[in-house]
């Protein structure tokens, strides 16, 4: 399995809209086209393929991984197709009271590139993502 990092590097751009939610699907069966359908499945398994890699990352004071302590969850994942090639991280209104700090920290790309230049930031990450041992 490719690294988390590399996934989200190569993936196709999510975003949410100002309100934290997913945005809007058409539903309008009348306009939709075989182009729309296989946009939308596409995305459909974009969003499994995330969540089956984000589900297995630990947390960091934890032994359990986020999809144990119903950190994330399947629906709780959307992706929609961006012309600028940004990803962007929301966490679900509602679910802390400093969503707004927190979204923007997490979406801060400088932020994220200097705290990935310390090692000891650098070690913790890959420990909390790396692959469970199977193995018995």
């Amino acid at each position: 399995m490719q690294s988390i990092v590399n996934f989200f590097k190569n993936a196709v751009p999510a975003r949410m809209n100002e309100n934290n939610s997913p945005p809007e699907k058409a539903c309008n069966e009348e306009s939709t086209t075989s182009a729309d359908l296989e946009r939308n499945r596409e995305l459909k398994i974009l969003e499994e393929t995330i969540y089956d890699i984000i589900r297995d990352v630990r947390d960091p004071e934890k032994p359990e991984t986020l999809e144990e302590l119903n950190v994330i969850s399947e629906e709780g994942v959307h992706v929609s197709r961006l012309q600028d090639g940004q990803l962007d991280i929301f966490i679900k209104e509602g679910t802390h009271s400093t969503a707004d700090e927190i979204n923007k920290q997490i979406n801060d790309k400088e932020r994220i590139a200097a705290a990935m230049e310390n090692p000891n930031l650098r070690e913790l990450i890959a420990k909390c993502t790396e692959e469970p041992d199977d193995t018995y």
